[in-house]
């Protein structure tokens, strides 16, 4: 009996998909250009006849080859190439929609998907409020911000924590926001580590379309991609990059001075308790009001997250702003040269003060990478020495390091703002010479008051951040580290 002959077919790049809305297992053929981004066209599902972004399906993979083993690491979106399309696929959209989209493709499909019009649908009630969560998170601008960088499961156990949102909770509130403005820190975090997302999904896009991006073609062996290098950039492709490099160096530089200026104007408008009281420049009877006024803000203050250690950092700037302001302004037989000495001396201290600060900050990033160089240590050579008690211990020491050397470096940020915008405001054009020494002597009595600023309980949050480094060392007994044994050796 001779042998059953079984045609064959040309072979085809087919990529396995998952149906998000029915679940069902499919394959399609993607679009000829392997250049051809994912959010650019849509996949209809034969099953339940809804469309979705390939992006959007999980466990997407070619059938004419292995898959690759890589999953992308990709945790932030943005508002271009969101984290997931799950949203814009229920709705019939491309992340790309106006708000005018949102509501016409929603009032469209609310027609198409109502229970009553699908009576033999068991699922329809689901697909409707899927529906709907799906408009009302993408209709809101915030809510549509967040979904684009951390999907639907931001709220989760385990999410993403947003960088941004860290920093202006965690360093001072919304009570500082008058005082220092949005700490740029977090944001420039998260616009890192979006950039750094896009380049890595980037690359998951580069070696998924290396294995479909030909028929018939074998797919690139372990080997041949371990020694595939990055791919050179095209001068379109750097200029394209450094374009966006200048761009976002200018948005950077845009928002600062929207910051400070918002900062000058509250700034002045607080000293102008004194300013316009004073009789003269130095009026001891609306000193002593104003500061009575300040006493109490800073109370207030000091109550909220890093904010004693906030006011003192805004406090000695003030006060080493306002000296050399009545320093430079002084007048007299001797002012000129009390003037100049005076100034440069202040301009020194305060060159001198921002060299300790940074390499403060430097120090403290120093910190925490020796704990977790330590821990790494302690953890690639094994033995009794790490047990579990002193991992969780050295874990939480770097969680400290770490939280210490971020304020460092929101340190130095609000220092240079607080400095500009005391500049600005003692520098102003067109001001007399008597107000402008107003303002630097009620800003001194502002500094003064807020670097009296302490913690409830008496004690130095930084410093006990930076405190209780204990080394590990691996060999070490665990018998030793016991109380019984160390009970056993004593005796």
């Amino acid at each position: 009996m001779s042998p059953t002959i079984i045609q064959s077919r040309p072979r085809e790049a087919y990529v396995a998909i998952t149906c998000p809305h029915c679940k069902t297992h499919l394959e399609y053929l993607p679009p000829p250009s392997s250049q051809s981004p994912k959010d650019s066209y849509l996949i209809q599902c034969h099953s339940c006849s809804q469309t979705f972004f390939p992006n959007s399906s999980a466990g997407a993979t070619s059938s004419s080859t292995k898959p690759s083993a890589k999953k992308s690491a990709r945790r932030i979106g943005t508002d271009e190439r969101p984290l997931e399309t799950e949203y814009y696929d229920v709705l019939g959209l491309t992340p790309k929609a106006t708000p005018l989209e949102i509501k016409a493709a929603y009032r469209r499909m609310a027609l198409k998907m109502h229970p009553d019009k699908n009576p033999d649908d068991p699922d329809a009630g689901d697909k409707f409020k899927a529906l709907a969560v799906a408009y009302n998170t993408l209709s809101d601008p915030e809510l549509r911000k967040k979904y684009n960088e951390f999907g639907k499961q931001q709220e989760n156990e385990g999410g993403f924590v947003d960088p941004e949102a860290v920093f202006s909770t965690l360093f001072g509130g919304e009570k500082f926001q008058d005082i220092i403005g949005t700490i740029s820190l977090g944001q420039e975090m998260k616009a890192a580590m979006q950039k750094e997302s896009n380049e890595e999904e980037e690359q998951d896009n580069e070696e998924s379309n290396q294995l479909v991006s030909t028929s018939g073609r074998p797919a690139a062996t372990s080997s041949s991609s371990k020694v595939s290098t990055k791919p050179t950039l095209t001068p379109e492709q750097k200029a394209k990059r450094d374009a966006a490099a200048q761009a976002e160096a200018e948005e950077r530089k845009r928002v600062r001075e929207v910051r400070v200026s918002k900062l000058v104007e509250k700034l002045k408008h607080k000293l102008c308790l004194y300013t316009e009281d004073a009789q003269e420049e130095f009026d001891q009877r609306v000193m002593n009001s104003v500061k009575m006024i300040w006493e109490i803000e800073k109370d207030t203050l000091s109550e909220e997250s890093f904010g004693p250690e906030l006011l003192r950092t805004v406090g000695a700037t003030y006060l080493a702003k306002s000296k050399r302001c009545l320093t430079a302004t002084a007048t007299g037989a001797w002012g000129g040269g009390v003037a100049l000495v005076g100034g440069w001396f202040h301009s020194a201290k305060s060159t001198a003060h921002v060299l300790s600060e940074t390499v403060g900050a430097v120090r403290a990033a120093y910190d925490v990478k020796a704990v977790f160089d330590e821990l790494a240590k302690a953890e690639a050579e094994g033995g009794p020495g790490l047990t579990e008690e002193r991992k969780k211990e050295l874990e939480e020491l770097a969680a400290k390091k770490g939280l210490r050397a971020l304020f460092m470096g929101a340190k130095l940020e609000v220092e240079s703002v607080i400095r500009e915008v005391c500049d600005r405001l003692l520098e102003e054009p067109g001001v007399p010479r008597e107000v402008i020494r107003k303002r630097a002597v009620a800003l001194g009595i502002l500094g003064s008051v807020f670097e009296t600023a302490k913690n409830k309980n008496g004690e130095d949050t930084l410093a006990e951040l930076a405190n209780g480094y204990v080394k590990v060392d691996p060999s070490k007994k665990k018998a030793e580290q016991s109380p019984s044994g160390a009970n056993s050796s004593s005796t």
